[in-house]
C-alpha cells in the first residue's frame, strides 16, 4: 500500500458519469367528485460527497490518527509502514502536527433515496 499527495483542486474520489438518478411521481382521483387525490414519488438522489457526508469518514471508525513528531520520519510516497496507527496511549507530546487524510480510491458518491405519498381533500367549494 502505498500513499502520494494530491494537487490543490484534486477530487476526493472518481466522478461518476453514468449514476442514474430517476424520479418518479404519480397522483390519481380517489373520489368521483375529485375532492380527493392521492399522490406518491420516489427518486434517487446523488450528494457532492462534501460537506457532512466528508465529515462522515473523517472520524470513528472509518478513520485512525498517527501523530510524526519528527519531519524526518515522513517520506513521500509514504509506505505501509507509515500508514500504521500508533499506540493510542503515546506518551511524548509532539512539537506540532500536520493532518493528512487518505481515502480509499474506490470510494462510491454518497446517494439518497427518498419517497413520499399524501392524501390531498378539498375543503371548499370551487368555482368550476
Amino acid at each position: 500500500m502505498t500513499a502520494t499527495l494530491a494537487l490543490a483542486g484534486t477530487p476526493q474520489w472518481k466522478t461518476e458519469y453514468d449514476n442514474f438518478a430517476p424520479r418518479f411521481g404519480v397522483a390519481f382521483t380517489v373520489s368521483e367528485k375529485q375532492n380527493l387525490v392521492v399522490r406518491g414519488g420516489i427518486g434517487l438522489y446523488y450528494d457532492l460527497g462534501t460537506g457532512t457526508a466528508l465529515r462522515g469518514y473523517t472520524s470513528y471508525p472509518y478513520n485512525v490518527t498517527k501523530t510524526i513528531t519528527n519531519p524526518a520520519q515522513l517520506r513521500f510516497p509514504a509506505n505501509e509502514i507509515d500508514l500504521q496507527p500508533l499506540p493510542f496511549l503515546d506518551a511524548s507530546p509532539p512539537p506540532y502536527s500536520s493532518n493528512f487524510f487518505f481515502f480509499d480510491p474506490s470510494l462510491k458518491l454518497p446517494n439518497t433515496r427518498q419517497w413520499n405519498v399524501s392524501l390531498e381533500k378539498v375543503s371548499a367549494k370551487s368555482n368550476r
